[in-house]
C-alpha cells in the first residue's frame, strides 16, 4: 500500500514537471521565437496606420480663375485625459473664457468649463470641440491656452479634411464632375482622378475607446502628395451666357433639358459646355447630354449626306428636284416636309436651305439605292462612325448601319431615312465635331477640354491640339459645304433670322421626332430642336451646337427653340472678342426708343457691348462695376459702390456677377428665381455687417 502511495506520488510529480516544461517551452516558443509576430499583432491591436488623404488639385478656367478647389476644414476635439491633473487645472478657466468667446458664444464660459471638467472625469479622449472650422480659426484655437503647448501636452486633436468648392457654384457643374464614395467618378474630376488625386500620406494612430482612433502625434510619418492641378480651355463668360441662354429656352418651351457646345474651330478647345435637365420643378445639371446622349439628329444630318452626293460627282447645287409638294412615299413609308415649301422643282440648294425632307431623301435614294456601301463608306470617310475622343467618360459610339447588314435591321427604307438623320444615333458633341471640321478646312480636331497640368504652379504637361483627320473631303466639297449652310441664313432659309448686318453664320436648323419609330405616338409626337453652325462664316472663330430635348409649347422646331440659344452665343462671343467685320460701320446708332433696362456687370464688359452694339451712351463709370440705364436719348453707363464697405447696388446684374460681388464682402446670398437680380432685400449704401441678402431674380 506504501509503495502504492510513492508511485502515484512521483507519477503526480512526473506529470507536473512535464506540464512545467511545455509551459516553459510555450513562453520560449512565443517570447523568443514568435515574439515579433506576436508583438506586431498586439501592437496592431492598438495601434496602426492610418491613410491620410491627399489634397485634391484646382480645377481652372482658361484665364486661371478656379472653378474647383479643395478647401481644408478641420474637426478640433480633446483627449482630457492627455493633460496632467495640474496643468489641467490651471488652464481650464482660460481655455473656456477662449472657447465661449470664439468658438460658441451660444455657451457660457462657466458652462464649458463644466463640460470639461465633467468630460475628463468621465475619461472622454475624443470630445468634439466644434467641427467644419476653417484653416484661420484651426490656427487661432491651436493658440487658446492649454492648446498652445502642443498635442502631447494639451490633448488637442486636429482631424483635417477637405471639402470640395465651387468659386461659380453650379456653372458646368456636370462637366466638372464629382468623385463621391459609393458613386461613379464623373466629368473631369472622374476623368483626371489620378491627376487630380495626388498620393496618399499615412498616420501613426492609437486607439483610445471603442472604434476611436487618436494621432499618436501631429506630424504624419508619411507626408500626402498634393494632386496636381488642371487647366481647362473653358472660358467662364461664355459658359454663363450659353448656361443663362439655354436655362430660357429650356423654361420657355417646357423642355425636359438641353445642351450648348461651343468649341474653337482651330484647336478642338471646348470653351463652354452647357447642360440643363429638368429633375420635378427644378432644372439644373443633372446628365452630360453633349457626351453621352446619342439620338436621332434629324435635319442637322442632311450636309453630310449633300457632301457624300457631291463628294461623289453625283449632283451640283443647281440640279433640280420634284418635292411633290413636300410628301413622297419610298418603300411604303410617307416622307414628310414641315410644311408645303411653294416650289415644285427647287434646286438641291433650295432644297437644303428650306430644309426639305422629301428633297434629301429623293435624291439619295436615286443616287445610293442600288449602291448603299458608296453612301456609308463617305459617312466613314467623315469619321462620323467614330467617337471624339473628347478627355469625359460616358462617349458612346456612334450608330451608323453597314450596308444591307440585316442584323441592323437595313432595309430599302434606310438611305432615304439615314439621308434625313434617321436610323443613325449621334452626340451633339459628335455632330459638332463633324461640322467644326468644315468650318476648319476639312481638318476634323479632336474635341478637348484640358489644356495644361501644372504642379506647383508650373506647367508640367501641355496637351496640344491633335488631329482627327487631316482632310475629311476635297476642297471642292468644303466649298459646296460652306455655300448650303450660309444659304440656311443668307437665302431666306430656316435660319433667316440670323442674318444681321455685323458678322456671318453658316449653320443648319434641325428638327427631328424622337418617338416616330417607336409605334406609340398617343401621347403626340416628341420632339428634339437643334441648330449647328459656325461663325463668322468666312473665317470661322467658333463652332457651336445647341440641342433641346421634348420643346412642349411655343414651338418646337430648331429655329425656334434652339436658334436664339446660338444667336445669344455667337452675338456675345463676337461682341466680347471684337470678332468684327471689317465693313462694320463706325458712326453710332442714336437711341430711336427709351427703353425701360437696367443692365449691371463688369464694366468693362458693359462698354465693349455698349460699343459694339453702336448705340450712343454716356460714360460715367470710373469704378471696376457698374449699371446701365436709360437717360433721356441715350443710355448711361455710372458705376456701383461695390468697391466700398457698403451694400452695393446689384440690381439689373446677372448671378455669377451678383455672386461674387456680394459673397467678396462676406454678404451671406439667397435666391429667389432665376434671371437677373430684379430686387434685392437690402438697400444699396447700407453698412455691410455680414447680413443676409435676398435676390429676386426675374
Amino acid at each position: 500500500m506504501k509503495d502504492e502511495i510513492i508511485i502515484r506520488t512521483y507519477v503526480v510529480f512526473l506529470l507536473f514537471v512535464l506540464t512545467g516544461f511545455l509551459i516553459l517551452g510555450r513562453v520560449i516558443q512565443v517570447g523568443v521565437i514568435e515574439g515579433d509576430r506576436w508583438r506586431a499583432r498586439g501592437d496592431s491591436l492598438y495601434v496602426k496606420h492610418q491613410p491620410i488623404e491627399a489634397e485634391r488639385g484646382n480645377i481652372m478656367s482658361s484665364d486661371g480663375r478656379l472653378l474647383v478647389t479643395s478647401l481644408p476644414l478641420f474637426d478640433v476635439r480633446m483627449d482630457l485625459l492627455t493633460p496632467s491633473k495640474e496643468r489641467f487645472l490651471n488652464n481650464i478657466d482660460s481655455l473656456a473664457l477662449c472657447l465661449s468667446r470664439y468658438v460658441n458664444p451660444s455657451i457660457s464660459e462657466r458652462a464649458y468649463r463644466d463640460l470639461l471638467w465633467r468630460e475628463r472625469q468621465a475619461g472622454n479622449r475624443y470630445l468634439m470641440i466644434k467641427n467644419d472650422v476653417s484653416y484661420s480659426q484651426m490656427e487661432k484655437i491651436k493658440n487658446f491656452p492649454l492648446f498652445r503647448l502642443g498635442q502631447s501636452k494639451s490633448g488637442l486633436i486636429l482631424v483635417k479634411r477637405a471639402r470640395r468648392e465651387r468659386p461659380y457654384r453650379m456653372l458646368a457643374s456636370r462637366t466638372l464632375g464629382s468623385v463621391r464614395t459609393g458613386a461613379n467618378p464623373v466629368g473631369l474630376e472622374g476623368y483626371y482622378d489620378k491627376v487630380l488625386g495626388g498620393e496618399q500620406g499615412s498616420q501613426l494612430v492609437q486607439k483610445v475607446a471603442r472604434d476611436i482612433w487618436v494621432p499618436v502625434d501631429d506630424i504624419s510619418e508619411y507626408e500626402p502628395k498634393r494632386g496636381q492641378d488642371i487647366v481647362t480651355h473653358l472660358d467662364i463668360d461664355i459658359q454663363d451666357v450659353a448656361e443663362q441662354a439655354l436655362y430660357k429656352s429650356i423654361a420657355h418651351h417646357n423642355a425636359l433639358g438641353g445642351t450648348a457646345v461651343v468649341m474653337e474651330v482651330k484647336t478642338g478647345a471646348i470653351k463652354a459646355m452647357a447642360n440643363l435637365s429638368r429633375s420635378g420643378d427644378d432644372i439644373g445639371e443633372y446628365f452630360n447630354y453633349a457626351v453621352a446622349e446619342a439620338t436621332e439628329p434629324g435635319s442637322t444630318f442632311k450636309l453630310a449626306t449633300m457632301m457624300a452626293l457631291y463628294e461623289d460627282g453625283l449632283i451640283s447645287p443647281i440640279d433640280r428636284v420634284n418635292i411633290n409638294q413636300g410628301s413622297v412615299e419610298i418603300c411604303g413609308k410617307k416622307i414628310k416636309d414641315s410644311e408645303d415649301h411653294g416650289i415644285a422643282n427647287p434646286t438641291l440648294r433650295q432644297v437644303f436651305a428650306m430644309s426639305s425632307n422629301v428633297g434629301v431623301a429623293v435624291t439619295a435614294q436615286k443616287y445610293y439605292a442600288n449602291n448603299a456601301k458608296k453612301f456609308i463608306n463617305r459617312l466613314h470617310q467623315f469619321r462620323l462612325d467614330k467617337r471624339s475622343g473628347i478627355d469625359l467618360e460616358g462617349e458612346p459610339t456612334p450608330y451608323i448601319k453597314q450596308a444591307y447588314n440585316q442584323d441592323q435591321k437595313w432595309s430599302c427604307t434606310s438611305i432615304p431615312w439615314m439621308a434625313h438623320g434617321y436610323e443613325l444615333t449621334l452626340t451633339p458633341l459628335q455632330m459638332l465635331t463633324f461640322y467644326n471640321a468644315v468650318a476648319n478646312k476639312g481638318k476634323m480636331m479632336q474635341p478637348q477640354l484640358v489644356h495644361q497640368v501644372l504642379e506647383y504652379s508650373e506647367p508640367i504637361k501641355t496637351i496640344q491640339p491633335e488631329v482627327l483627320e487631316d482632310k475629311i473631303c476635297s476642297k471642292a466639297t468644303l466649298d459646296f459645304a460652306l455655300d448650303l449652310l450660309k444659304s440656311t441664313v443668307d437665302s431666306g432659309g430656316t435660319a433667316r433670322a440670323l442674318k444681321n448686318d455685323l458678322y456671318s453664320i453658316a449653320g443648319k436648323t434641325g428638327t427631328a421626332v424622337t418617338n416616330y419609330f417607336k409605334g406609340d405616338i398617343s401621347e403626340g409626337k416628341k420632339y428634339q430642336a437643334s441648330f449647328t453652325g459656325f461663325f463668322p462664316a468666312e473665317d470661322p472663330t467658333y463652332s457651336c451646337i445647341v440641342v433641346i430635348y421634348e420643346p412642349k409649347v411655343n414651338g418646337f422646331y430648331g429655329a425656334s427653340a434652339a436658334m436664339p440659344v446660338f444667336k445669344e452665343i455667337a452675338d456675345y462671343c463676337i461682341a466680347s472678342q471684337f470678332i468684327l467685320p471689317s465693313e462694320m460701320a463706325d458712326e453710332e446708332k442714336p437711341m430711336t426708343t427709351n427703353p425701360n433696362i437696367r443692365a449691371g456687370g463688369y464694366a468693362t464688359d458693359l462698354r465693349t457691348i455698349l460699343h459694339f452694339s453702336g448705340v450712343r451712351f454716356e460714360n460715367n463709370c470710373i469704378s471696376e462695376w457698374g449699371i446701365v440705364q436709360p437717360d433721356e436719348n441715350r443710355l448711361e453707363l455710372s458705376g456701383t459702390n461695390a468697391d466700398s464697405g457698403q451694400i452695393p447696388d446689384v440690381r439689373g446684374m446677372g448671378l455669377r456677377d451678383a455672386l461674387f460681388i456680394l459673397e467678396n464682402k462676406g454678404i451671406r446670398v439667397k435666391l429667389l428665381g432665376h434671371g437677373r437680380v430684379k430686387r434685392q432685400s437690402i438697400a444699396p449704401g447700407t453698412k455691410v455687417e455680414g447680413q443676409t441678402i435676398e435676390l429676386t431674380m426675374g
